[in-house]
């Protein structure tokens, strides 16, 4: 699998700190990159497009052609409602839907330390803890709002990639929490 998501995906509102490799925050992202980009793209294209594109993706093409340049890099279409729409692509910053995925994972597996007594809060001097829940939410509901863009990009050009199965009127079975939006109150 050829990594879609880089570090220098998260910035503005999904700024991470000292996320360069060196850093342990950076080890930290990196894994969560390769545990969830795999995930989002699974259970978003479904496992055959997935597949389809992972293989396809990693063999050298010219830059700038194909479906899969597309689908990786972004393009304009028309879409479901007859607009000209852009797809923005997974490797455009600050519009990678993986990306904010990622840090909604990451600051739900940051949000509670597990020790050998159970799990915790970390106590820091001279600061305050908060709770992480509204960045996550608008990270998660951002990931949704570029996820719908994307399936529409799809659905329109379902003869470029027919393995896409979509979401169907709210009734994909994998997919679907990728389509929901969530709130502070966790409905």
């Amino acid at each position: 699998m050829a990594f879609l998501t880089t570090y220098a995906q998260f910035v503005g509102d999904i700024n991470v700190p000292n996320s360069a490799p060196s850093f342990s925050e950076g080890a930290n992202l990196a894994t969560m990159i390769n545990t969830y980009e795999q995930e989002y793209l699974t259970e978003v294209l479904g496992y055959e497009l997935f597949k389809a594109f992972d293989t396809a993706y990693n063999i050298v093409t010219p830059p700038g052609s194909g479906i899969w340049y597309d689908l990786a890099n972004g393009a304009e279409f028309t879409d479901s409602l007859g607009r000209l729409n852009k797809w923005q692509g997974f490797k455009t910053a600050p519009f990678n839907p993986i990306a904010y995925y990622v840090y909604y994972r990451l600051l739900a597996s940051n949000s509670v330390i597990i020790t050998g007594h159970g799990a915790s809060v970390a106590k820091t001097e001279n600061s305050v803890m908060v709770s992480p829940t509204p960045k996550m939410v608008r990270a998660y509901n951002k990931m949704v709002d570029f996820t719908m863009v994307l399936d529409d990009f799809l659905t329109v050009n379902i003869a470029d990639y027919p393995d896409y199965t979509g979401y169907v009127n709210g009734y994909q079975y994998g997919n679907m929490n990728f389509f929901k939006y969530q709130n502070l109150l966790g409905l």
